[in-house]
């Protein structure tokens, strides 16, 4: 089995969400997690972990990314 980490470094989880049916949210999580382990030749046999912490989403809206934290939401 091997394993492959998420380079947090290299890779973004971002989002796109339609707003009042004219425009929309683009936002993404600054702080994830995440492993692969498997086999590279049999990719049935594998697993995914993966983790965001909902306090590091940024949407360049402060007021916004409060309201998303809050239970409204997550």
């Amino acid at each position: 089995m091997n394993i492959w980490i998420v380079d947090s470094t290299a890779s973004t989880v971002g989002f796109s969400v339609p707003h009042m049916m004219v425009s929309s949210v683009k936002g993404k999580f600054e702080e994830f997690s995440g492993e692969i382990e498997g086999d590279a030749l049999d990719l049935t046999k594998s697993s995914v972990q993966f983790q965001v912490a909902v306090r590091s989403i940024q949407t360049d809206n402060k007021e916004r990314d409060v309201h998303l934290c809050s239970q409204d939401f997550f």
